[in-house]
């Protein structure tokens, strides 16, 4: 029987890796495996056959003799076994010995006084070979955890990981396992989303080859020509009136150095990165110096857009060109303004594809702080290029390499003067909040 048992188990063991072999898709072995599968099949029908010949032929025994591997429950308690009512049940353990476990009750088939001295052996298939090789390698698995039982939860939740596909970490977790999942690390650095408008480009620059100097402004001439009889002496006309505005370049300038190493070492261009942030903190300081003469202006204050077209319309003389330069607080009131409808007053322009358009005006939109501080709705509205004056004297970007360090230095300088030219070119505007919206905007 021992043989038998040890033949099945070979049996099962085959099928559990022919099944293996053919999830893989590999059918050489698969093939072997079969063949030998048949063979094993073939020597344990032949073997079992025997046993059945010498079972029936042994003379019967009053008392069977006590195999080591048989499994006899009705002699448990030193009786024949011919009275089954004397076996204690379930609920009366008093008689059980501490090796009796539940799944060594006897069963519905066992007649009582009667031993199986052979146990039967069925034709092993691959569905029953393949459930009881999984039963019989739970069992082994779980003997070998007891014989630790130190190492029991650890090996239990590897198993439970490997099962589950790394669903259930109970015990392994990445933190333990550190050391062997990669890191993804980008080396090329994003830029921060930030309005980095440079308000220099909508001003006229004017080049100066000077540190210093004076810039004549032609008023606007307000007399008027007389009406002269024939032959009569031509009459003065009045004098072109100017308006001087002195300007004194300051130098601005600073330098970043940069050692080898990090230019060696570094994936991204390095370079390119350190001189492009030097250039935007020069945008910052461009525009710090232009919002410090936008609001110089004529100030006022609008709430509605018919305030707004008052200033255009009227306050402004029609020979400037006109533009917004507003924060961010101050387009979302106009933006925001309705009818008595409910329907917004400014409408988004299907012609003008560089940017925002409001009552015909081209708009830029800065941050608060650029012309006051956050939450303030203000706002230039007028002609920015005659009314200020850039004095551009120089601007450069260089880099060198300095002998006493190894590396090189990035520099930035720049030399120029802002001043308010035309007083009357603009308004700097507040918006404040009106009770009701009026204005139309029209087509």
């Amino acid at each position: 029987m021992a043989n038998l048992d040890e033949r099945k188990k070979e049996i099962a063991n085959l099928i559990s890796k022919a099944q293996e072999a053919v999830e893989k898709g590999d059918l050489e072995t698969a093939r072997n495996l079969k063949a030998d599968i048949d063979a094993q099949k073939k020597e344990f029908e032949e073997l079992e056959q025997l046993s059945k010949e010498i079972e029936a032929s042994a003379p019967k025994q009053d008392e069977p003799p006590k195999d080591e591997g048989a499994e006899v429950e009705d002699n448990k308690d030193g009786n024949s076994g011919e009275e089954p009512e004397n076996k204690p049940s379930d609920d009366e353990p008093e008689g059980n010995s501490d090796e009796e476990k539940p799944d060594d009750a006897p069963k519905p088939d066992e007649k009582s006084g009667e031993t199986p001295t052979i146990e039967k052996v069925e034709e092993p298939t691959e569905e029953l070979e393949k459930e009881k090789n999984k039963k019989e390698g739970a069992k082994r698995s779980m003997a070998k955890l007891n014989q630790n039982p130190e190492t029991n939860e650890e090996v239990l939740a590897f198993e439970q990981y490997m099962k589950s596909k790394g669903a259930k970490r109970d015990n392994v977790k990445s933190d333990d396992v550190g050391v062997t999942i990669p890191e993804d690390i980008k080396y090329i650095p994003e830029k921060e989303v930030k309005t980095v408008q440079d308000l220099s480009e909508l001003v006229q620059k004017t080049s100066v080859s000077t540190a210093s100097g004076k810039y004549p402004i032609l008023k606007r001439a307000n007399a008027k020509f007389n009406t002269v009889a024939e032959l009569e002496k031509n009459p003065e006309l009045a004098r072109p009136e100017f308006e001087t505005i002195t300007w004194e370049v300051d130098t601005y300038r600073g330098s970043i150095p940069i050692s080898q190493e990090a230019l060696d070492d570094s994936v991204a261009n390095l370079t390119a990165i350190v001189s492009e942030n030097i250039n935007e903190q020069k945008i910052n300081t461009l525009n710090e110096r232009i919002g410090e003469v936008l609001k110089a202006f004529n100030p006022t204050s609008v709430s509605n857009v018919d305030d707004l077209k008052e200033i255009i319309n009227v306050k402004l003389d029609p020979g400037y060109d006109r533009q917004i330069i507003c924060t961010q607080s101050f387009y979302q009131k106009l933006d925001t303004l309705k009818d008595g409808n409910g329907r917004y007053l400014l409408q988004d322009s299907i012609i003008n594809t560089a940017g925002n358009t409001v009552l015909g005006m081209n708009v830029t939109v800065v941050r608060d702080d650029l012309l006051g501080k956050n939450g303030d709705a203000l706002a230039f509205i007028g002609d920015v290029k005659r009314g200020v004056l850039f004095a551009d004297r120089t601007d450069v970007s260089v880099q060198w390499i300095e002998n006493e360090i190894y590396g090189k230095y990035l520099m930035g300088a720049f030399r120029f003067d802002v001043k308010q030219a035309d007083k009357n070119a603009g308004f700097f505007v507040t918006f404040e909040d009106a009770t009701e919206p009026s204005g139309d905007l029209g087509a």
